[in-house]
């Protein structure tokens, strides 16, 4: 065994200029869209939005370090939120109890990953081969009305609405407060969307969503969203990163 197929990154070097740049603009473009759609993700999975940045890189590193496939995506994903607060909340409230829902997350990720390096060490990939396409097609579209469903309160401004428990749960709760609908927002999620897929169709290789990004976040600060119209906004990001420690196996 080689040492470069136990530290694979070794196989950068040397390193060429054409791929330096090409990794560095890579690298760029996913950190930008990455930032917000990690927040969103750590919400959908019932945790607050800046333990989804903390999931966003350290992750991210450690594959490019060790990680053997160059194209795989490492870090959060929305299926996997869904699946994270699926589970928990059964057993603890977000909202009630954060701290012991927090640690059982971590104790869920833990054990996931431990299975899939079991999976790894004993080459067990190819039971993924015994998932047919209609199935895994059905799974992921689903997944994409409930993360619509569950989206769709931020969008129009109805604080008062929790989203989690399922698409039918979502729409009845979205139809049963339909008078909690906040105008500012839903002018401000136009005005966001509406030059997205503007640019998307005519200028594909234009980077929309981050430009939307930064204009929406320089435009919610000019314009004091929070404050004169009551719309809300992620706020201030704890600064620093949470100590390394063991969860509680109880």
């Amino acid at each position: 065994m080689s040492i470069k197929s136990i530290f694979p990154f070794l196989r950068w070097f040397p390193l060429k200029k054409g791929d330096l740049r090409s990794d560095l603009v890579a690298g760029l473009s996913a950190s930008l869209l990455l930032i917000p759609q990690a927040m969103a993700y750590a919400q959908l999975a019932g945790l607050p939005a800046h333990y989804g940045l903390y999931a966003a890189f350290v992750p991210t590193m450690v594959a490019a370090l060790f990680g053997r496939c160059g194209q795989l995506h490492t870090g959060p994903v929305a299926m996997t939120s869904l699946l994270t607060f699926a589970i928990v909340s059964q057993l603890h409230s977000p909202a009630d109890e954060p701290e012991q829902y927090l640690w059982a997350v971590v104790m869920l990720s833990l054990m996931a990953g431990l299975i899939q390096l079991l999976f790894g060490l004993l080459r067990l990939a190819v039971f993924v081969n015994f998932l047919s396409h209609p199935v895994m097609a059905g799974f992921t579209n689903a997944a994409a009305l409930i993360i619509i469903s569950s989206q769709l309160p931020y969008l129009l401004g109805m604080s008062g609405v929790k989203s989690g428990g399922g698409l039918v749960h979502d729409v009845v709760a979205l139809a049963s407060n339909i008078s909690c609908l906040h105008v500012p927002t839903i002018l401000f999620s136009a005005a966001a969307l509406a030059p997205l897929f503007m640019l998307r169709s005519r200028f594909p290789r234009f980077p929309s969503v981050a430009a939307v990004v930064f204009i929406s976040i320089a435009a919610s600060s000019m314009l004091d969203f929070n404050g004169v119209y009551g719309g809300q906004v992620v706020g201030t990001i704890p600064p620093g990163l949470p100590a390394l420690s063991a969860p509680s196996f109880q």
